[in-house]
Formats: structure tokens, sequence, C-alpha cells
């Protein structure tokens, strides 16, 4: 019976620890995907000036896509790209004297 027991205390302590390293690994390529989707978002788009916030909006096994809210020309904007640095879509403050959304291809 005690061989059984300190086999068990071995096996959670090694689904612990590995549970663990698993988290570790995922945390930091999520953060070191964005940070690289901030930084290729600066340098394609001159026009903005800060990003207020950024994330990531795929599933598993999805191409990456980022959502966030961003400083472009003055007015705040909410982008999406593929972390490319490539704006995909975007919408601008509304417009209240043309009732309309502006885009930021204008």
């Amino acid at each position: 019976m005690k061989l059984n027991l300190k086999l068990s205390k071995w096996t959670g302590l090694v689904i612990l620890l590995s549970l663990v390293i698993f988290i570790i690994i995922i945390y930091y390529t999520e953060v070191k995907s964005v940070r690289e989707a901030k930084n290729n978002l600066l340098k394609h788009n001159t026009q903005i000036t800060k990003i207020f916030s950024l994330e990531n909006v795929r599933g598993w096994g999805e191409n990456p896509e980022y959502s966030g809210i961003v400083k472009f020309n003055g007015e705040r904007c909410r982008i999406w790209t593929s972390g490319n640095g490539v704006i995909t879509e975007n919408e601008c403050e509304w417009n209240y004297d043309q009732g309309e959304l502006r885009s930021l291809r204008e």
C-alpha cells in the first residue's frame, strides 16, 4: 500500500509541474505575439501615435487576429489587424455631423 501512495504523490507532483510549465509557455507565447503585433502596427502605420489596448481575438488553430484601441491622427479608433501591421478593419469616433463612422482609409 505504501508503494502506491508514494507513486500517487509522485504522479501528482509530475502532473502539477507539467501544468505549471505548460501555463508558463502559453503565457510567454501570447505576450510575445501581442508585443510583436504592437511593434508591427506602430512600424507600418506612422499615423498611430499611441496604442491604448491590443487583444488577441483568435481561437485555437486560427490565424492570429488582434483588435485594439489606438490614437490615429488625434482620434480614438478601434482597429483590427492580423499581426503583420496591416489594418484590416477600423472604426473611428462617431462623426455626429455626418451621422456615420469615419474610416482610416479615407
